[in-house]
């Protein structure tokens, strides 16, 4: 995917092409597929006018079954190439939508986290979705309309031949269904727009639904979300069928103006026929070349309508390109070995330019080793700030260092083993228990056993019937109550053996065993690793070295007292 990037620089569709792998070799086959079954599709006309026209009034019985058999022999040569045509084609549609989609993925993965967050999770689905639609058109329709345009010349060129003025007709009605083209992708674009908005709602609904489905049963929410996804799927549904009407109606009139094409052709042709300057044969071929001539023009013009749609598809393609990416360009990777020092001066932060500051000239110094405790209080920005010092956001201004390195002067996009951190609730990926903790590196399977024997794991995971061979994924706590799955997340932090822990209201899902566990491992990291502990339980406070709180955007020292937040050291 890497060697795709150069798509985003890439604006007219043959230099796309030109990135897929094999490229010059596939335009050349499908070339010479399609000019073979162009010149083949010329065989069953031209055999049916030799038919009426000198076989039948001459009895040539012999003659007769050479040219069927000659016509058999085109006919399955026209479709063996148009099977293989299909599959060179289906190759290469395939190849664009594998590398352009891990291309995007890409861009997403290495992308800053406030960037990200800008958008939801359904405009995200949706930018992503726009891959297939690209794919379809820059590799499929738009190829092999212009690879069979050639050849509609070819046909009109024939019937001129053969008919005269008849090639009239098809040309007629070309340039008719053109215009209803036209006049359709006008209609369409604004209801597509549409279609793709309510859509984007529609699916951050459903992700939001899906994502709290837990609390929406507690709640009996379940008739109200009905309710309101309904009127979202109203919505939704009044564009699809605006939009649906608009982009089916140039495939519909492509119908009827093949249909209008052989009627026509009978119906002024057998004029011609009678004055004896058209014979039966001549007509039976015009009538179906004058098909035959309508369909690459109908490609053309399915591809000028679907023009915009690849238009807008690319648009929000490109709204992923501009993602910023974490790791700047010409920045040497983060030292491995580092201090566990942190230090923020003066540092302020804001997601987006129109937001106020969510921190404020926050200054914080942290010893190698030393545990710091901040009160969680709601929007406070504490999970903010343990992004900031493990560089996945950058500070609107000042300075932050992590083990005396300048995080703005290091690439930061990979810390593991340096600095790890832990969210609130913990997420499990498809695998078993053990590849979790090792992060699907056999390597660190041993350091993986050590650190869940060190967090507790080994007695509740020996109790299932696969024990760390035991498979889980995102749906994990059907199984494992919350409190072995953060277990499972803190040996997998572990086992890097990390200089610097940021907990992020990581003991909120911890039952009792699990606390006085974590209890337990913060002492025995004490001087060994530092640690920022963002929670509000004063059990776990009571063990920081120092405590502070977030008030109003500036980090302030916290009232050791009495208090909900309080944490009373003992004397």
């Amino acid at each position: 995917a890497t060697s795709f990037s150069r798509f985003w620089t890439r604006t007219n569709w043959w230099e796309i092409l030109g990135l897929l792998p094999q490229a010059k070799q596939n335009i050349v086959d499908l070339i010479a597929v399609s000019v073979t079954i162009n010149l083949l599709s010329l065989a069953v006309p031209l055999a049916i006018m030799q038919v009426y026209d000198r076989i039948i009034p001459n009895a040539s019985i012999y003659t007769f079954w050479w040219l069927v058999g000659g016509c058999i022999v085109a006919i399955a040569m026209e479709s063996t190439l148009r099977w293989a045509r299909m599959v060179i084609s289906g190759r290469m549609i395939a190849q664009f939508d594998h590398l352009l989609g891990c291309e995007a993925v890409r861009k997403i993965l290495a992308c800053r986290l406030e960037d990200f967050d800008r958008s939801s999770i359904g405009e995200h689905l949706d930018r992503l979705s726009s891959v297939t639609t690209l794919s379809g058109f820059y590799v499929g329709q738009i190829l092999l309309a212009l690879l069979d345009l050639p050849f509609a010349i070819l046909y009109l060129i024939t019937i001129a031949y053969l008919g005269d003025w008849l090639v009239i007709l098809p040309l007629v009605l070309a340039i008719g269904h053109l215009l209803i083209v036209l006049h359709a992708r006008k209609q369409y674009e604004g209801f597509h727009k549409g279609q793709i908005e309510t859509n984007d709602r529609r699916y951050d609904f459903v992700i939001q639904v899906l994502r709290s489905l837990s609390l929406v049963k507690a709640q009996t929410f379940e008739e109200q979300m009905l309710r309101r996804y309904e009127r979202l799927q109203a919505v939704t549904a009044q564009h699809n069928i605006e939009a649906g009407f608009w982009g089916k109606l140039p495939a519909e009139t492509g119908v009827v103006a093949s249909q209008l094409a052989i009627f026509g052709m009978i119906a002024f042709g057998s004029g011609s026929v009678v004055e004896g300057a058209l014979t039966v044969g001549g007509l039976s071929a015009c009538m179906m070349l004058a098909g035959r001539s309508l369909q690459p023009m109908q490609g053309v013009a399915q591809f000028w309508f679907r023009y915009s749609e690849a238009e807008l598809a690319r648009s929000r393609l490109e709204k992923i390109n501009q993602l910023t990416p974490a790791r700047l360009e010409g920045l040497p990777l983060f030292p491995a070995d580092i201090r566990g020092s942190i230090e923020l001066r003066k540092v302020s932060f804001r997601y987006a330019p129109d937001l106020p500051p969510l921190l404020t000239d926050v200054d914080l110094r942290i010893a190698p080793g030393k545990h710091i405790g901040i009160v969680a209080r709601s929007s406070s920005g504490t999970s903010t700030l343990l992004y900031l010092m493990m560089g996945l956001c950058r500070p609107e201004s000042g300075t932050i260092l992590v083990g005396d390195y300048n995080l703005m002067e290091w690439d930061t996009s990979d810390m593991r083993g340096r600095v790890e951190y832990l969210p609130p609730n913990g997420i499990l990926l498809r695998g078993t228990i053990l590849e979790n903790i090792a992060m699907f590196d056999p390597e660190r399977h041993d350091s993986a056993l050590e650190a869940a024997a060190l967090v507790g794991l080994n007695e509740p995971v020996a109790m299932l019937p696969l024990g760390y061979e035991t498979p889980v994924d995102n749906q994990a706590s059907t199984i494992l109550p919350a409190g072995i799955i953060q277990r499972i997340c803190l040996a997998r932090a572990l086992a890097t053996f990390p200089r610097i822990l940021l907990f992020d209201k990581t003991t909120a899902p911890l039952d009792q065993e699990g606390e006085a566990i974590f209890l337990w491992l913060l002492k025995k990291l004490k001087r060994r690793c530092t640690v920022v502990m963002v929670t509000a339980q004063p059990h776990f406070l009571r063990e920081m070295d120092s405590v502070y709180e977030i008030k109003e955007g500036r980090l302030v020292e916290s009232p050791l007292a009495e208090g909900p937040f309080g944490i009373n050291r003992p004397q």
